[in-house]
């Protein structure tokens, strides 16, 4: 009887660690199923809103710190009327600020690199009516970014006989949130006025680009208006 007995115990514990690695089998296809994509979602809009805090950051810093003006990047020609006749920029200037702009949102999003979110047990099942609901679990994400920026003009009116030129920085950052068993990848798009001003008259028939760093003037992009 003993013997039987012992038999049958140990059948028994062979089922239930059966059923357990069932359970566990069948627990870790929801997850994939109904809890990853959530979690992809999830970190891509916590990237997305982090590279937005480092950007506009960023931005307030190296403008406040370098002291940026218009005649920093623009000369203008004028006639004897004041009206402006032709713009020149300088690429060079251009180029150090884009420079130190992607230095200063780097050093930002690193400031971020591991940050710890807490989300409802609710939300990560995809369940509408259970968004919200439930204990909050810790994670951690990691973010890793790449940034490019570019600069740009802008004309529009302003006035009567007047336009407004403004220098507008575009942001592309490129962002890989990861957390424990867990990655996504999203772009973000930002942009900022970096300066401007008040133009006398339309739109200027020449606006040239001129690469100063060399101290001579073999570079030169012209464009003007037919």
């Amino acid at each position: 009887m003993r013997y039987q007995r012992h038999k049958f115990d140990k059948t028994m514990a062979k089922r239930r660690i059966k059923v357990v690695i069932l359970v566990a089998v069948i627990l870790f296809a929801v997850i994939n199923v109904r809890v990853r994509p959530v979690l992809k979602e999830m970190t891509a809009v916590e990237a997305g809103y982090i590279t937005n805090i480092a950007v506009n950051a960023a931005a307030e810093e190296v403008l406040s710190r370098e002291d940026i003006s218009y005649d920093d990047f623009i000369t203008l020609n004028t006639l004897e009327d004041g009206t402006v006749s032709s713009m020149t920029s300088d690429i060079h200037e251009m180029n150090k600020f884009k420079t130190e702009i992607s230095k200063e949102i780097q050093n930002k999003l690193a400031d971020y690199c591991e940050r710890e979110v807490s989300v409802p047990l609710g939300t990560l099942t995809g369940i509408d009516l259970l968004s919200g609901r439930g204990p909050r679990i810790k994670m951690k994400i990691e973010l890793y970014g790449s940034v490019n920026t570019n600069l740009k003009s802008s004309f529009e009116d302003a006035g009567i006989n007047q336009t407004r030129h403004r220098i507008i920085c575009d942001v592309n950052v490129g962002v890989s949130a990861i957390i424990p068993g867990c990655s996504s990848y999203t772009d973000v798009e930002s942009s900022f006025t970096v300066s401007e001003t008040v133009l006398l008259g339309d739109v200027p028939s020449s606006y040239t680009n001129v690469d100063t760093s060399s101290g001579f003037f073999d570079d030169i992009n012209n464009y003007i208006d037919d």
